[in-house]
């Protein structure tokens, strides 16, 4: 039963009991509800009628204050003709309408979401044409058993469905061992209905990772029914977990347990025991009666398997000397395939120091309670058994995960249990591959210690085997720049940013990011002659910023950053020297983290540029650089072994020579673990604002989407992950406004849409010019951070502006802005909370929108210069858009004096913003700088400062302009106004004249 609550002014909670529901208040007094079949929904109507909607779909009217229902229960609707088992209601009211939304058709593969409106809580109600409006009935979708749904519109607009489902495998019908799931899809609106997208992939988790080091275990792990804080502690010994054992086996139901629930259908597992201390292991549990172990003690190690009634000793082995690392995995099901076919097999072993592999491997038989609706009712977790043995201590973990190219023998065990997925032991390395959002399964991977132990793992941790270089790119999407940081010199704060601490990173991983890339420059802490050692203090701080990043559960990309260009770009001249300092600099970066989690990534150079050579020689140079750090990474053993490592282009381009010639070096390489790397700022006239390009125009656009095509092409389509490692606008370090703001919001929305359908995953770039890295909650535009967060899972619509000029006095005429729906659907224009109505206040036909010159001349008011009202346009999804109802006059410039140093000119700007400058001379030539266009550079040549009242002509405008010859200035604004004025330098004096 899943009932919801809708403001009945205090919190209530539905019970079953018996022939009765109960409706309870948070304080000890319960209210009795008339009995209902099921599925109980409460909702009240503007008038402050409540209504309980239950499975059926019928409804009873109830006084929630004293629970006595008004009149018999009435049918409200039966759901799709021929569909059976209507029932979860969910009513919403959207609109001018009240929607129904009910699952149906059982919960097993007929299942299915339908929905229907009416006028009131009550009906009566009108059936979708489209229904069932989510179904994955008769189809070979991965997502089996879809419904049980509910509707959600997220802080930024868009609407979303949450729905139930399963992840079958193996033999007809399907076996699905990790229960019913939770799944989310995009929803938009078409004619008043929900039209429902695709299923979201869910992004990867990658490795997971406990070193038992907090007072207090995460809360991802789980008990049974109870969890004794003197039976489960990591306070007995720092940096372990100690289990003391409760119950004699896991046959028992009251057992000491800790474990977790398995999200993935691939996944592995790893521990480190001791046994000499005791016996102890990894499990794989569903419930009392059907589980697997893996166990060390008494100078063996067994694989046990308990299905039923029957305990049968799997595969044994005798256990070498010293700790054991213990490891279970799922793979590939074994023989018989057909309809008997089990969804997968379980591969239990011992890892030696060689790095072998003894496995055996099981099946996971079929059992009646995974088919069919998919409930799982018995989890299970990491247990110790009763006995009067000694504590089993466990050490740290410090190995690698198994990798596909280790292949051992295969013991085969006769039927073994269906759907238990877990660990027995002490401190494991779980590896996962997160797909759909995963609510909790019932199976358990288990830390369990046997007959007395105590576990006390250092290091819990968890690496995906089975995850590919695309896989792991994937789950760091999306990513966030450290920027101005460790890269600053000649120290870390030196460049206006704080020093780094845990909640940074524990701020940025609240804002959604899920990797970091942490640029770092060495050249000023490292000898500039052989060997080029680098200070241990400098090593170490790197370190501990890692450290805090991977706490706060984040990726991280760490890399060789401005010394590309302080002497890596010398390469074409002082080749040799700069080979040897590159070198020494990764043989002591791959040693000080040889043995870091695989979340931490390598990129060997940031921007590589090379002083005076050709662009063949570049990627020569480029090439010999990166097979360098490819060798020294994958020499250093440890972890680096298998690590991802970042490669990047010449000058981190996507200009196809670029990208030809990195594909040609990784392919050589032949390694499965690289990745590419490009950074991305923009078309650069649109970036800087310079040649008059101020729109996010046809040009703009498809530079970004040839862009990120050619990467897609060149890398993704052959497996082979892209990070875009940097992104942002090159204005933002130069003047905030260059690029207008809705010109602004458009560029990026494009940008994370390009890189979800590429695959691409991006960096944002932020030297402290974004976040706030001293109150850590405020972000400078908190709208350009909306837009970029929403263009990770969804698109926005956008306009042909933001922007409606209405002159200061006379007449307000009509104005039209064009549509960009980019796939979404209109559903209205809102001032504030009030809705502007259809046809009065504006109009649309196709993607032309009208504002009605009443509305305007209305939201208008007494038309003060500068904005006079905010008016949203929402769509289906995405980030509502914002149009600025602005009044003006056209601005005035005064005269002024300065000299090339810089000139200020007075300016009443009456409302109205700077788009462009500009600057020509009387025979039609240019000024300088950039003399091929007569339009400066924003921020670099000239500057509005609104606060101020003028703009600037800063010097390298000014100090460039000739001798005594008048210089024409044509300023542009956004409301189309345009102004002339005229400069002359006259040896150091430079004046201007209003025209």
């Amino acid at each position: 039963m899943s009932p919801h609550f809708r403001d009945l002014g205090e919190a209530l909670e539905w019970r079953a009991k018996g022939e009765t529901l109960r409706v309870e208040a948070w304080g000890p007094d319960a209210v009795r509800v008339r009995a209902t079949p099921g599925g109980p929904l409460l909702d009240r109507n503007e008038d402050g009628t409540c209504w309980c909607t239950f499975a059926g779909v019928g409804q009873v009217r109830i006084d929630p204050r004293t629970g006595e229902t008004f009149g018999e229960p009435h049918k409200l609707w039966s759901g799709t003709l021929g569909a059976a088992a209507p029932e979860a209601p969910h009513l919403y009211r959207i609109g001018e309408y009240w929607y129904l939304l009910i699952a149906e058709g059982g919960t097993e593969r007929g299942h299915g979401v339908s929905i229907a409106r009416g006028p009131a809580p009550d009906g009566p109600f009108e059936p979708c044409p489209g229904n069932p409006i989510l179904t994955h009935r008769s189809t070979t979708h991965p997502v089996q058993n879809t419904g049980h749904a509910d509707l959600v519109q997220a802080p930024d607009g868009s609407w979303w469905m949450v729905l139930l489902g399963v992840r079958p495998g193996g033999g007809t019908p399907g076996w699905h061992v990790l229960g019913r799931e939770t799944f989310l899809a995009p929803v938009t609106w078409v004619d008043g209905w929900p039209v429902v997208g695709e299923l979201v992939p869910g992004v990867p988790n990658g490795s997971n990772r406990d070193d038992f080091d907090l007072a207090e275990l995460q809360a991802c792990w789980i008990s049974l029914r109870s969890r004794p804080a003197d039976l489960c502690t990591t306070k007995e010994r720092a940096g372990w977990l100690t289990l003391h054992a409760h119950g004699a086996s896991l046959d028992e139901p009251d057992v000491t347990l800790l474990g977790r629930r398995p999200q993935h259908l691939r996944w592995r597992a790893r521990t480190m025991i001791d046994p000499a201390q005791g016996r102890g292991g990894l499990a794989v549990r569903l419930d009392e009666g059907h589980h697997y172990e893996i166990e060390a003690g008494d100078g063996q190690v067994q694989v046990v398997a308990r299905v039923g009634s029957v305990r049968t000793v799997v595969a044994e082995q005798p256990a070498p000397a010293g700790p054991l690392v213990l490891a279970v995995q799922t793979d590939e099901p074994l023989p018989p395939h057909g309809p008997r076919a089990a969804p997968d097999a379980l591969s239990f072993g011992v890892e030696t120091e060689a790095g072998a592999l003894t496995r055996a491997r099981l099946a996971r038989r079929p059992i009646p309670l995974h088919r069919g609706g998919g409930r799982l009712h018995r989890p299970g977790g990491r247990h110790v058994r009763r006995d009067r043995r000694r504590a089993l201590r466990l050490v740290r973990l410090r190995g690698q995960a198994m990798n596909g190219r280790r292949r051992l023998p295969v013991v085969h065990a006769p039927h073994p249990p269906h759907g238990a997925a877990g660990a027995v032991a002490t401190h494991g390395r779980e590896e996962m591959r997160k797909t759909p959002l995963s609510r909790a399964a019932s199976l358990l991977i288990a830390l369990i210690t046997a007959l007395g132990l105590a576990t006390s793992p250092t290091a819990a941790s968890t690496d995906k085997h089975t995850a590919s270089a695309m896989d792991v790119v994937a789950a760091m999407q999306p990513g966030w720049n450290l920027g101005n940081t460790l890269d600053a010199f000649p120290d870390e704060t030196s460049w206006g940013n704080p020093l780094t601490t845990k909640p940074l990173f524990e701020a940025i991983r609240a804002q959604g990011f899920r990797s970091v890339r942490i640029p770092i420059t060495w050249t000023d802490h490292q000898s500039a002659t052989a060997p080029y050692t680098i200070d241990a203090k400098w090593m170490n701080r790197v370190k501990e910023v890692v450290d805090l990043a991977l706490a706060s559960d984040l990726y991280v990309l760490i890399n060789v950053h401005h010394d590309s260009w302080q002497w890596i770009s010398k390469m074409p001249a002082n080749h040799d020297e700069v080979v040897a300092r590159f070198n020494a600099s990764w043989t002591q970066i791959a040693a000080a983290f040889r043995d870091a989690p695989s979340k931490v990534l390598f990129e060997s150079v940031n921007e590589p540029q090379f002083d005076n050579a050709t662009d063949e020689e570049k990627i020569k140079l480029l090439a010999e650089l990166n097979r360098s750090f490819h060798g020294i990474v994958r020499g250093s053993g440890g972890l680096n072994a298998d690590r991802i490592l970042v490669l990047p282009t010449v000058h981190t381009s996507a200009d196809q020579k670029y990208l030809d010639g990195l594909s040609n070096e990784i392919t050589a390489l032949n390694d499965k673990n690289l990745a590419a790397t490009i950074h991305f700022y923009g078309y650069w006239p649109f970036s800087v604002n310079i040649a008059g390009v101020t729109t996010f125009n046809e040009e703009t656009q498809q530079d970004l989407i040839g862009y990120f095509d050619r990467a897609a092409q060149t890398f993704v389509s052959r497996g082979i992950p892209v990070i875009v490692g940097e992104y942002g606008l090159l204005s933002f370090d130069v003047d905030w406004n260059a690029v207008q703001q809705g010109e602004k919001l458009k560029f990026f929305e494009m940008l994370g849409y390009q890189a979800r359908a590429k695959e691409l995953t991006t960096m944002w770039w932020d030297n402290g010019q974004h976040l706030n890295r001293e109150t850590l909650q405020q972000w400078k535009d908190p709208g350009l951070f909306a837009q970029i967060k929403s263009s990770w899972t969804t698109r926005s619509a956008t306009a042909s502006t933001d922007s409606i000029f209405v002159p200061k006095s006379g007449a307000i005429e009509a104005r039209s802005l064009t549509l960009n729906l980019n796939g979404t659907s209109f559903r209205g224009l809102w001032h504030g909370d009030a809705r502007l109505a259809p046809g009065r206040d504006y109009t649309v036909s196709g993607d032309k929108l009208t504002l009605t010159a009443a509305a305007l001349t209305r939201l208008a008011g007494d038309r003060s210069h500068g904005v006079n009202a905010t008016i949203q346009a929402r769509f289906s999804s995405g980030i509502p858009w914002n149009i600025y109802v602005i009044s003006y006059d056209t601005p005035v410039l005064s005269n002024a004096t300065g000299t090339t140093e810089s000139l200020t000119i007075p300016t009443q700007f009456n409302g109205d913003r700077l788009a462009t400058m500009e600057a020509k001379y009387a025979d039609g030539t240019n000024a300088a700088p950039h003399d091929w266009t007569s339009y400066k550079e924003y921020g670099r040549s000239y500057s509005p400062a609104y606060a101020d009242n003028s703009i600037r002509l800063l010097k390298e405008l000014v100090s460039q302009m000739r001798e005594n010859t008048p210089l024409t200035l044509t300023f542009h604004f956004w409301s189309g106004a345009k102004v002339t004025y005229q400069v002359t330098r006259s040896g150091d004096t430079v004046t201007g004249t209003a025209s």
